[in-house]
């Protein structure tokens, strides 16, 4: 998808998305949504949802936004030049296991939060051998974590970050290990 409006998928009170995947995609100079609700990819109420090996360059709004779901993982991405107001790269409230491996953030911006990744409200967010670099925000320059039960952090870098206010990894109320 390349130089097109941002695709939206929502499902109703009833109805629950499962086993959503995302293999091998390229998202390039995508706008958000003109209902600012919208992101490149936009889930509310799904079981999985897995984007692996995808590219993500230059978009507006959140690459990928997620609501009330099970299981995230986001595993060997490239997040590029993305820019949005909140949660850059990953934007993810209540979804309960999140998982982020192998991925690359890179010149991220976000006006306010989450440079490249926001998680609100996780029951466990585990991300390992990530890089971080060249993002920024007012605060959570890399990434932004807000009310987590479990966070869990191995072989990630982080370079050259800047925040305006606080911090290169912001932690709310979350317990670390």
């Amino acid at each position: 998808f390349i130089q097109n409006t941002a695709i939206s998928f929502r499902s109703g009170s009833s109805i629950y998305l499962s086993n959503v995947n995302y293999t091998k995609c390229l998202y390039s100079n995508l706008a958000e949504n003109s209902n600012k609700n919208g992101a490149t990819i936009n889930l509310r109420h799904f079981i999985d949802l897995n984007v692996f090996n995808c590219e993500m360059h230059k978009n507006k709004g959140p690459v990928v936004k997620a609501y009330y779901g099970q299981r995230i993982n986001s595993i060997e991405n490239v997040f590029v030049e993305n820019i949005a107001i909140n949660g850059v790269g990953l934007y993810i409230n209540l979804c309960k296991y999140i998982v982020i491996a192998n991925t690359v953030f890179h010149y991220n911006k976000a006006i306010e939060s989450g440079g490249a990744v926001l998680v609100m409200d996780p029951r466990h967010f585990n991300i390992t051998n990530s890089t971080f670099s060249h993002n920024a925000a007012k605060s959570g320059a890399a990434v932004e974590l807000q009310h987590c039960r479990l966070v869990t952090y191995k072989k990630c870098r982080f370079i050259h970050n800047s925040a305006q206010k606080y911090g290169i990894v912001t932690l709310l109320q979350c317990k670390i290990i």
